[in-house]
């Protein structure tokens, strides 16, 4: 499992279709507790790369170690007060549960408190700009309608209810409180994403054709552009040219059809040369 996500490390894939098309498909008896044991644990970072519409987004996994290095830049956002105030009350570090966050967030602005549907949504945009992480994708999957509804609350009705030892007179329920836990959609602890502007550009782009290599085989400029990598594949080809010439990759026509612009690891040629040569043709023994 954590290998299949090392090699998926930097792919942006739509969120709705990671737990159902790509990581079933590549992990034998997948279930979405493998994911959360491997991001509950430090493991496993994901991020958001832009929304999309309906609720959805790409989603971006990493190595926590490798984070700062595969994860891509963050998006622009709409700052609004209540978005600043979210940074800067997760800005000493750690990770908050959302009313612990709420309160402090709302302490940092002037005014009325915010209610909980307007930081859910200051949340989950700061999500897709790649500011902010979850421990584990069970809010995200609840943004997808693959947890429990999102049905909103009914206005709470004021029922009369006898009071002991008056009769005839009744009186009215207190008036609903917000849960502790705050909406579905923002359950879990909410952290900060590591930074990428202070990393070393070179290893960033680096670590981003390694891995492109490790997960493609053979990459082609096809298959960058597919990634959606910032820049194409002219970003990518100055690093590829540079392993090529230190001997840490290989440039080839390997693939028929896919262009002149190839590029494999070392190991990825020799196992398609070895797949390419004729078998032991012995004639069969009579």
């Amino acid at each position: 499992m954590l290998e299949v996500i090392e090699r998926l490390g930097g792919a942006p894939v739509p969120a709705s279709a990671l737990e159902t098309l790509v990581l079933p498909g590549r992990v034998a008896g997948y279930s979405p507790a493998l994911l959360d044991e491997l991001t509950s644990a430090g493991e496993i970072v994901w991020a958001g790369a832009g929304a999309l519409p309906g609720g959805d987004g790409w989603l971006v996994l990493a190595p926590a170690d490798g984070a700062s290095l595969l994860l891509p830049e963050p998006a622009e956002v709409s700052m609004t007060p209540l978005h600043s105030a979210v940074l800067e009350a997760l800005g000493g570090g750690g990770a908050l549960f959302f009313r612990m966050l709420s309160d402090r967030a709302g302490g940092l602005l002037d005014g009325p408190a915010p209610a909980d549907a307007e930081v859910a949504d200051a949340i989950w945009d700061l999500v897709w700009a790649g500011l902010l992480t979850n421990d584990t994708l069970g809010p995200l999957r609840v943004l997808l309608g693959g947890g429990a509804p999102r049905r909103a609350a009914a206005p709470a009705r004021a029922v009369p209810r006898p009071r002991p030892g008056r009769g005839g007179r009744y009186g009215f329920g207190r008036p609903s409180m917000p849960t502790r836990t705050g909406p579905p959609t923002v359950s879990g602890r909410w952290s900060l994403l590591p930074p990428r502007d202070d990393v070393d550009p070179t290893l960033r782009a680096h670590a981003l054709a390694l891995t492109l290599l490790e997960r493609h085989g053979v990459l082609t400029r096809g298959a960058v552009a597919a990634e959606r990598i910032t820049g194409g594949f002219a970003a990518v080809y100055p690093v590829l040219r540079a392993m090529e010439e230190a001997g840490q990759a290989r440039r080839g026509y390997f693939v028929e059809g896919l262009g002149g612009a190839q590029f494999a690891l070392p190991g990825a040629v020799d196992r398609m040369r070895a797949l390419a040569e004729p078998k032991n043709n012995k004639s069969p023994e009579r």
